[in-house]
């Protein structure tokens, strides 16, 4: 839901990796009972790699996600102050 959310609404700067990754996620979890009824065998085995694989390209996704919305705030973070005035900080 969130990632159909986010890619419906246009949310962040790539709506559609956000929603790829929560997407991917998503599928992740799914697959995961698979994993418990066919437990070591081969068919099990491939399908913990084919969860692996889906899991490491959605943290690729969050650590880009992550690191474009640092850079995209920073500018706006170094400009902050707080409700009760400026801070002086002596030296």
């Amino acid at each position: 839901m969130y990632g159909i959310a986010i890619y419906s609404k246009g949310l962040t700067r790539e709506p559609l990796f956000s929603a790829l990754m929560y997407v991917l996620i998503g599928l992740a979890a799914l697959g995961s009972p698979l994993l418990g009824y066919y437990g070591g065998s081969g068919r099990g085995r491939f399908i913990a790699y084919i969860a692996i694989v889906i899991l490491v390209i959605a943290a690729l996704i969050a650590l880009y996600t992550g690191v474009n919305a640092t850079f995209g705030h920073i500018d706006s973070w170094a400009k902050w102050t707080p409700w009760y005035g400026r801070v002086e900080v002596p030296s």
